[in-house]
């Protein structure tokens, strides 16, 4: 294991010249019994490859897993790559040491989700565990429990939904691998590619059944922060509404973790590539030109865009002033640095106000008829 670049970047979320930058928010992990790979506990397969890849280190074409990953990769757009995770459920491991094993064992996965049934407590548990996570991480979890579809009845969703979990997501589904072609879904379109952003609502999905529900039971289900693949009309099938147990969109975590990704990156490579970064305002400039660098990154993918700022007021920042590119970058003055602070070679904070593009997921519309 590696040392965690927060010891030198330290980033919370309310370059010239930078090394090559990657991320693997497109690497979705799916985790079932097998015991084919348990040795390794994680293995990451290619979507050129992956069915000869599987066979040969011993999975089934019938196993969970070959099935999940035939999902995964079946979407549109689809990732390049899938990791493969094992439970060691014979060993009487619970899901959620095997979530700690195979994170353990790969850092480098975002969305994931279980192929095998796991019970109400069991996910909760693994829920609890993602929240807390470091590495920012997105749980995909089915049930097709139909106290989901009914107002005021006890559910998993309505459990959840009161802890507030922000990084959990639950499909109501009969489809019990339907989880593994949502994280397909999604990973495929985290390519962080310039206008990738997307909204998770509204999407299709391969190789898997919807769900007939009526507008009552649809509306429980939204009640509870649950999500489903269903029909809409005679014509669609569609995800609706993708929102997690404590109120977050897709891209809304999206935004989040991308931005500490790439601001993190962006200061770590600058503080690399050049021999020394002064204590003084110029040397705070740099900083900033680090970070602006970054955010130019998140606005280029169409996280952020210009537009006029709603929240609390930020430093100059005041609700109502308009943000031109989608972020502002400010700090505090070298000058009214501690003692201290300056010893021990710390910058002075630095405050970044981002501006979400967000998404329009519902549309009133009047229309006057003048015969």
């Amino acid at each position: 294991m590696s040392a965690s670049l927060n010891n030198i970047v330290s980033i919370s979320v309310e370059v010239s010249n930078p090394f090559a930058i990657t991320s693997d928010f497109n690497l979705g992990l799916i985790i079932g019994k097998s015991t084919a790979i348990l040795a390794k506990r994680v293995k990451v397969y290619t979507a050129d490859s992956y069915r000869t890849q599987m066979t040969t280190d011993g999975f089934t074409t019938d196993s969970n897993e070959y099935k999940a990953a035939t999902l995964y990769f079946s979407q549109n757009p689809k990732s390049a790559s899938v990791a493969i995770g094992a439970w060691d459920s014979t060993g009487g491991e619970t899901p959620a040491e095997a979530f700690t094993a195979c994170r353990e064992a790969n850092g480098n996965f975002y969305n994931c989700c279980f192929v095998d049934t796991i019970t109400d407590e069991q996910i909760s548990a693994v829920a609890a565990l993602v929240e807390a996570a470091e590495i920012p991480t997105v749980f995909w979890f089915v049930t097709s429990d139909e106290n989901c579809l009914a107002p005021s009845k006890e559910n998993v969703l309505k459990t959840l939904q009161s802890a507030k979990y922000k990084r959990t997501f639950g499909m109501y589904s009969s489809e019990p691998l339907i989880a593994a072609a949502v994280v397909g879904m999604v990973s495929g379109m985290n390519s962080l590619a310039v206008n990738s952003a997307y909204t998770a609502a509204y999407k299709s999905l391969v190789g898997v059944s919807s769900e007939d529900l009526s507008n009552e039971q649809l509306n429980a289900l939204v009640s509870y922060n649950g999500n489903a693949y269903t029909k809409f009309g005679n014509t669609y099938q569609l995800t609706y509404p993708m929102i997690s147990s404590g109120d977050y969109h897709v891209d809304d975590l999206l935004l989040i973790d991308v931005s500490k990704y790439y601001i993190q990156q962006y200061i770590v490579a600058g503080l690399a590539s050049v021999r020394k970064i002064k204590q003084t305002e110029e040397g705070l400039g740099n900083l900033i030109s680090f970070i602006s660098n970054a955010c130019n990154q998140i606005a280029n993918i169409g996280l952020i865009a210009g537009g006029i700022w709603k929240g609390d007021p930020v430093m100059n920042l005041n609700t109502g002033d308009a943000i031109e590119n989608g972020y502002l970058v400010q700090s505090d003055s070298i000058a009214n640095q501690s003692a201290l602070d300056r010893s021990e070679r710390v910058s002075p904070p630095i405050y970044v106000a981002l501006l979400s593009t967000g998404a329009i997921e519902h549309v009133v519309v009047s229309v006057y008829v003048n015969r």
